[in-house]
């Protein structure tokens, strides 16, 4: 109950909720893996037992030259991004450089509590084939009663890494 100076005093008492909370938020980004087309946003969850989950905010850092994205362009500094939404949440990102990326998000909850550890992924994105391989050697490269034969080549390094090859006898390799 409240009362003034003048001795007023609230006639119906005042009730509310005091939530005492402070454990910090968990917060996980969702989106990972190899693309080599993009027609998403960067995703994830967050989740708080107490207050309920404030805001989540994502910093995304490229390896191609360490920048991080502010929401328009990249800079040399650490920059977090509000993401939109709070349980389940997104940025809006499109890549425009081959690279990896990595993705960090931290949640913070009503009452202030910024969640302690942050979460980590990462995402490649790879629009360029690999390349044919070279130097290939077939040994025994000559006739021979064994019924077995090795095939070794070279290959370019690519991206996202090369997942198969195939090798087509005496004739040059496609692609399926």
């Amino acid at each position: 109950r409240a009362a003034d100076n003048c001795g007023n005093v609230q006639i119906e008492p005042s009730t509310g909720v005091l939530i005492h909370d402070i454990t910090p938020p968990t917060s996980v980004i969702t989106t990972s893996g190899y693309f080599n087309t993009w027609t998403r946003a960067i995703e994830g969850l967050a989740n708080d037992g107490g207050s309920g989950v404030a805001y989540v905010q994502v910093k995304l850092q490229r390896a191609l030259d360490l920048f991080y994205y502010n929401g328009f362009s990249w800079v040399p500094n650490e920059r977090w991004i509000t993401a939109t939404g709070t349980v389940t949440w997104t940025v809006l990102f499109t890549p425009t450089v081959e690279t990896v990326y990595t993705l960090t998000s931290r949640a913070s909850d009503l009452c202030g509590n910024l969640q302690s550890i942050p979460s980590t992924n990462s995402f490649v994105y790879d629009i360029t084939p690999p390349s044919s391989p070279y130097n290939i050697l077939v040994t025994p490269s000559t006739w021979t009663p064994v019924n077995a034969f090795t095939v070794t080549w070279e290959s370019l390094s690519d991206l996202s890494g090369v997942k198969a090859a195939r090798y087509k006898w005496n004739a040059a390799p496609v692609s399926n």
